[in-house]
């Protein structure tokens, strides 16, 4: 692949690495709780939960509810944040010229999430990142989700990159492990939700702009 840079595949994160959205997701998780009858959250309770997909997010805020209360409080959950999916969210600031410059240089960069690709998909739209980004992989798209390295092995496919020249950024001790399982580079995004599960990683990202320059340097 012709390229600029080191990587000629960049694969990110969505919550908490391109943008930030957890009122978003606070507020619909709160809603489907209170329906519920349970106790609600404060938002850096719920950010601190999110990475692992909708239904973990539930189990996580309800841990000794049941199976069916799970599955009740999760479509409550979906139905109420795909109805409010951006209201509250918002890019992290650089981002959008972090996708530009990198589709300038001729680095592919895609999206590998856990969040269904829908709800993915309308929210890179709605904040213009979508154009710069080659494909999405949502927590939907394969049966198999992150840590496991199959959605790494999809977009490397889809790109046609090999390993050795793709590298995953993101905000989670998950991203890490799926890179590592996937045998890729990894980068620390340290604006995001989880970046003290981060702190050893050899690659390390304070802002976007650091990110950029790490990206495509030689």
């Amino acid at each position: 692949m012709a390229k600029h840079g080191r990587w000629a595949h960049t694969i990110f994160d969505l919550d908490g690495t391109l943008v930030d959205t957890a009122e978003d997701i606070a507020a619909a998780l709160n809603y489907a709780l209170a329906q519920n009858g349970w106790k609600t959250y404060a938002v850096q309770d719920i950010r601190a939960m999110i990475g692992e997909g909708a239904r973990r997010l539930v189990e996580q805020a309800l841990p000794d509810a049941t199976p069916a209360e799970h599955d009740k409080v999760l479509a409550d959950f979906l139905a109420h944040y795909r109805a409010h999916v951006a209201e509250r969210s918002r890019v992290y600031p650089g981002i959008a010229k972090v996708l530009r410059e990198l589709q300038q240089a001729g680095v592919a960069a895609t999206v590998l999430t856990n969040k269904p690709v829908s709800l993915s998909e309308a929210i890179l739209r709605r904040f213009g990142l979508r154009d710069y980004l080659v494909a999405v992989c949502g927590g939907d798209t394969l049966p198999q989700r992150k840590p496991d390295p199959a959605g790494v092995f999809y977009l490397c496919a889809l790109v046609g990159s090999r390993r050795e020249e793709s590298i995953l950024v993101g905000d989670s001790g998950i991203d890490r492990d799926t890179a590592a399982r996937a045998g890729i580079a990894f980068c620390a995004a340290l604006w995001g939700y989880r970046a003290a599960e981060l702190c050893e990683a050899p690659l390390r990202a304070r802002t976007p702009e650091d990110l950029l320059g790490l990206l495509l340097a030689e």
